[in-house]
C-alpha cells in the first residue's frame, strides 16, 4: 500500500476528528477502521441522542474528569467546547442546550453528527479503510514504520496516531486489543477498570426497588475514609443501583474493591430533615404510614421499605422505637455494595496510556517519537455530561495539527 504522511487507528470522535485535523493541515491522511462502520460506538452515546460536549465554561470542565485532569489544559484550551459547537453548527447540525448544560443535536440523532465528521473526512481527502482492524504497529530503529492490518497487509506512515478506545462496549471496536500492541512499543498502560457503570449491592431487599427513580444523596465511603458525596438522579435496578448519581460514583470507587466492600449512604428525602419526616408519619394516625409519606416519597419504595423494616402498625400504634427505624431507614439507608459492573457495560474505560509517557501539548509519545494517543485510550476519564466526548475530540485535535 502507498505510503501515507498520517495514518489514524481507530474511527470514533477522536479518531476521526485527529484525521480531519492532520488533512486540514496539509498532511496525507489514511483512516483504519477495525469495524464497517465510522463512529460505531458514538452511535450508541447518549441512548443514540449523542451528547457531544456540555456548554459550560471549558474551565469548568476540569472538575468534571475524575483521572488526570491537569493533563487535559493544553487540549482542552487548544479546542474548546465552542469550538466544537461552531464544527457541528457550520455543518448544518443544530444543536441545543439541556439539563445539566448538556449540548445534542436538536434532532436527537447521533446519526447527524456522524454523518457531518464523514461529510468533514470525504471534504478534507483523508483516505477512510473500513474493516482494517490493527494488529501490530512496526517500529525500526525507535519509530513507527507501518500498521500490520490482520489480514497481514502493511501500511506504511510518516507519522501514527492511535485512537483506539478502551474496553467498554466491545462490540463497537473498542475491545482493548491494542493495548498488547502499546505495551510491546514499550509503554506502560494503566490497569483498565470499569467507569460510568452500575452499581451491585448485596441487599436483596433492593431488588424489590427496580424500576423507582429518585433525587437523592449519596455517601461512600471506604476504610474508613469518605470516597464520594453527592446528590443526583437515582435508578434502582434488579442488580443494584444505576442512573446518574450512582454511574458517577462508580468512577470514584472502582479502584476500591481489592479490599473488601465499599458502604453506601443514601438520603431519599434530602430535602426534608428528620423531624419533618416523623411529622409527616403521624399527620394522619388512622392512614397507613406509606400513605402519609406519598407527597415525599414513591408508594412502592415506602412500602417496600417498610416490609423490609417488618412494620405494618398504623402511626397511632406506632412505638418510637420503629418511627425512628423508619426515619433512619429514609435518611441513612446503609447498603453495601460489592463492585461495579463489566467493563462490557461500562460507559466509558478508566486507565490506559500512561499521561506521563504522552507529551500533553502534542499527544506525542514520549518513548516513539512519531506516535500518538487520542481519546479514550490514554489513562483520562470524566463524569457524564458531554465531558468524556469532548476529551475524545480536544484529543483528536491535538493529535491531528502535531502529527
Amino acid at each position: 500500500m502507498k505510503k501515507s504522511e498520517v495514518i489514524v487507528i481507530g474511527a470514533g470522535p477522536a479518531g476521526m476528528m485527529a484525521a480531519i485535523a492532520a488533512a486540514q493541515n496539509g498532511k496525507k491522511v489514511l483512516l483504519l477502521e477495525g469495524t464497517s462502520q465510522l463512529g460505531k460506538k458514538l452511535s450508541i452515546t447518549g441512548g443514540g441522542r449523542c451528547n457531544v460536549t456540555n456548554a459550560r465554561d471549558i474551565s469548568d470542565f476540569f472538575d468534571k474528569v475524575v483521572r488526570n485532569h491537569k493533563f487535559l489544559y493544553t487540549p482542552f484550551y487548544s479546542f474548546t467546547n465552542e469550538m466544537l459547537m461552531d464544527f457541528f453548527m457550520n455543518e448544518g447540525v443544530d444543536l441545543q442546550i439541556e439539563e445539566d448544560m448538556k449540548v445534542y443535536p436538536k434532532s436527537h440523532s447521533s446519526k447527524d453528527v456522524i454523518e457531518a465528521m464523514q461529510r468533514v473526512l470525504e471534504r478534507s481527502g483523508v483516505q477512510v479503510l473500513k474493516s482494517a482492524k490493527v494488529s501490530d504497529i512496526k517500529l525500526k530503529s525507535g519509530k513507527a514504520i507501518s500498521a500490520i492490518l490482520e489480514n497481514g497487509a502493511e501500511c506504511f506512515a510518516d507519522s501514527i496516531i492511535v485512537a483506539t478506545g478502551g474496553k467498554s462496549y466491545p462490540h463497537t471496536g473498542s475491545d482493548g486489543s491494542m493495548f498488547d500492541v502499546i505495551k510491546r512499543m514499550g509503554h506502560f498502560v494503566q490497569l483498565i477498570y470499569p467507569a460510568l457503570s452500575p452499581l451491585l449491592i448485596r441487599e436483596s431487599w433492593v431488588k424489590g426497588l427496580s424500576g423507582i427513580s429518585l433525587e437523592a444523596h449519596m455517601d461512600i465511603s471506604h476504610a474508613g475514609r469518605m470516597v464520594y458525596s453527592n446528590r443526583g438522579d437515582l435508578l434502582f435496578t434488579h442488580f443494584g443501583l444505576s442512573g446518574p448519581l450512582a454511574l458517577c460514583a462508580s468512577s470514584y470507587i472502582n479502584r476500591c474493591f481489592a479490599n473488601g466492600d465499599v458502604e453506601i449512604s443514601i438520603d431519599f428525602a434530602p430535602d426534608s430533615s428528620a423531624s419533618d419526616i416523623s411529622g409527616l408519619i403521624r399527620e394522619h394516625p388512622n392512614k397507613a404510614i406509606w400513605n402519609n409519606l406519598k407527597e415525599l416519597l414513591p408508594v412502592s419504595l415506602m412500602k417496600e421499605l417498610l416490609s423490609y423494616l417488618d412494620i405494618n402498625d398504623l402511626p397511632n400504634n406506632l412505638k418510637k422505637v420503629d418511627e425512628e427505624r423508619i426515619v433512619n431507614a429514609i435518611k441513612k439507608s446503609k447498603l453495601s455494595c460489592s463492585g461495579i459492573m463489566d467493563i462490557k457495560v461500562a460507559t466509558v474505560t478508566s486507565g490506559g496510556v500512561k499521561t506521563s509517557e504522552i507529551d500533553p501539548h502534542t499527544m506525542r509519545s514520549k518513548l516513539v517519537e512519531n506516535v500518538l494517543f487520542a481519546g479514550e485510550v490514554i489513562d483520562v476519564d470524566a463524569l457524564t455530561g458531554g465531558y468524556n466526548l469532548q476529551i475524545a475530540f480536544s484529543t483528536g485535535y491535538v493529535a491531528g495539527i502535531n502529527a
